[in-house]
């Protein structure tokens, strides 16, 4: 996966793909861990760059057709992204077996392709 960027008046945000993987759990739950930096607007005033505070991160993860499986959540609820830092977001979608049992459905065996948006404040 690319790395993606989002520019707004106050910064830009970078986001990199790190990691998927299985939770600890009751119930089944799948774990994306992303990789945020951020870099504030140099013409900002003051002068000096400040960090940037990402919080009310959700986001939701479909299928490659469209197909919604649920919603993202991130049990911290805000990242300081430090000037020339990157921070680790992570990500926990939690499912039940009838949804487990969809996406495997879907990838009959072979490599999922997976679709995720992400949302927040900054």
């Amino acid at each position: 996966m690319q790395p993606l960027s989002c520019s707004t008046n106050i910064g830009q945000v970078n986001l990199r793909y790190d990691s998927v993987g299985f939770y600890g759990s009751l119930s089944p739950v799948l774990w994306f861990r992303l990789m945020i930096a951020g870099t504030s607007r140099a013409e900002q005033k003051p002068a000096r760059p400040e960090d940037l505070m990402v919080s009310e991160i959700k986001g939701m993860l479909l299928l490659s057709n469209g197909i919604r499986i649920g919603t993202l959540s991130s049990e911290r609820p805000f990242i300081i992204l430090y000037q020339n830092g990157e921070q680790t977001l992570e990500l926990y979608l939690e499912l039940d077996h009838y949804k487990l049992h969809q996406i495997e459905e879907f990838r009959k065996g072979s490599d999922l392709s997976l679709q995720m948006n992400i949302i927040f404040v900054m």
